[in-house]
Parts: C-alpha cells; sequence; structure tokens
C-alpha cells in the first residue's frame, strides 16, 4: 500500500490541526446513518439523512424523546413507538461500538507540544457521540471550547460554516488551519472548498489513491508537522 507523502513544508504556517472524530480519533464504524437507511428502507440519499440525524440541534429539540421525535418527522419514519424504540436501539449499540484509538493521545499530546492548536469538528448524532471527551487522556488534552459537535451546531460537514466557526473560536485564519479527517466528501473536499488552507486524508486501506495528500495512520502527521516556530506561535487571527 502507498502514501502521499507531501515535504513538511507544504503545511508550513500552520497553527491550528482540525480533527474529525469517527473513523478518525476513533474506531468501531459508527454510522447510525447507515443503519437507519437499512433497517427502514429508506430511499433519501445519504447526505439527506446525516442532516436529520446528525444535525438535529439537540437543544432546541429538548432531549432525548423530542430528538426521536425529529427523526420520525424530518425522515418520513412510521408515526410508532416501535420506531422510536428501533430509532433509540439503533443509537445505543452504534455508540456502543466505538472507541478511541489507541495511538490518538499520544499523536495529539504531541502536537500541542509542537504548538499546535488542536480542535474537533465532527457529524455527531447525540452527545452520547461525543467519545473524545469521554475518554480521560484525550480529555486533559483537548480545549472543550474548541470541540464542535453538529448535534450542537445544527449543522453538519461539508457545511462551510462549520468550518467558519472552528476557525473564529480558536482565532485562527482558515488559510493557517488543517483539516484531518477520514471522509473525502466531508472532510477533505468540504474543507477544502470552505477556505481550510490545508487537507490530509486518513486513508489506512488505500482506498483513495487520487486523493493527496493522504496518510494510512494517524501517527504519520507526525512526520507533516514539525514544531512550530515561536512567531507562528504569538500570531492569532483577529477578529
Amino acid at each position: 500500500m502507498s502514501e502521499a507523502s507531501p515535504s513538511p513544508d507544504a503545511f508550513e504556517g500552520i497553527q491550528l490541526v482540525i480533527f474529525d472524530q469517527y473513523k478518525t480519533l476513533t474506531e468501531g464504524n459508527s454510522d447510525p446513518e447507515r443503519e437507519i437507511i437499512r433497517e427502514f428502507k429508506l430511499e433519501q440519499e445519504y447526505s439527506q439523512v446525516e442532516a436529520v440525524v446528525c444535525g438535529t440541534k439537540w437543544d432546541e429539540v429538548g432531549g432525548e424523546a423530542s430528538y426521536l421525535d425529529a427523526l420520525v418527522a424530518g425522515l418520513g419514519l412510521p408515526d410508532s413507538m416501535e420506531t422510536r424504540d428501533t430509532l433509540k436501539s439503533i443509537l445505543q449499540r452504534d455508540q456502543a461500538q466505538e472507541s478511541v484509538v489507541p495511538e490518538a493521545a499520544g499523536v495529539l499530546q504531541e502536537l500541542k507540544g509542537r504548538g499546535y492548536q488542536l480542535a474537533i469538528l465532527s457529524n455527531a448524532a447525540t452527545p452520547q457521540y461525543t467519545h473524545v471527551l469521554q475518554h480521560e487522556s484525550l480529555r486533559e488534552i483537548l480545549d472543550p471550547a474548541l470541540c464542535f459537535f453538529s448535534f450542537q451546531l445544527g449543522l453538519v460537514k461539508p457545511d462551510p460554516r462549520v468550518f467558519d466557526r472552528i476557525c473564529e473560536a480558536a482565532r485562527v485564519p482558515k488559510s493557517a488551519s488543517l483539516m484531518v479527517g477520514d471522509s473525502v466528501r466531508s472532510d477533505f473536499n468540504g474543507s477544502q472548498a470552505a477556505g481550510v488552507a490545508k487537507q490530509v486524508l486518513l486513508d489506512p486501506r488505500g482506498e483513495h489513491a487520487d486523493v493527496h495528500p493522504r496518510i494510512v495512520g494517524l501517527s504519520k502527521l507526525l512526520d507533516l508537522l514539525p514544531p512550530m516556530q515561536k512567531t507562528e506561535r504569538n500570531s492569532t487571527f483577529r477578529l
């Protein structure tokens, strides 16, 4: 299996590293949208289902019961308790199988030590889908104020507004930001279209040979991102 190996010079000036959560910092193949499509034999596009499952704003619907109501209405599902029980079961089973990858804490700690700001931008269905903040080591490394989940925003990647918001929160311009994730559509192309300067695709199986740059494992990021210069560390984005 081959991977693109750009020079670290290609990432000069990067101050903020934005990570996807699922299939990037975690493993377990979490995909409630796919399970819901399969279970209810939906004909909608995946992105349409994702916009409802992950883009329903939790605070506005007011909790699990109202969230399930929103899924029933938004996806056109049979309006019954059986439907709600099935949805609840899918979500519980799906999030329970996910876990943080062993190398995540070490890689993020090293990047933080090199001077980079770290952020999370995740299409996540509910507050139970916050595995990186439930992980003791990552919780000590990450700033919760820079962990953005779609159920909080009411928006999903690749909506350009989510990339704007994370960079504004970090006070780092998009021109000095890097997006790392496994999804060509949501992470790589989405951030690129939104104006984020650099992208790295995590592609452990070599499924996207036409996408560059890509890496086969999270630790490979350390080869691309050298310690920041002091001038870069002291530079902030003026809103």
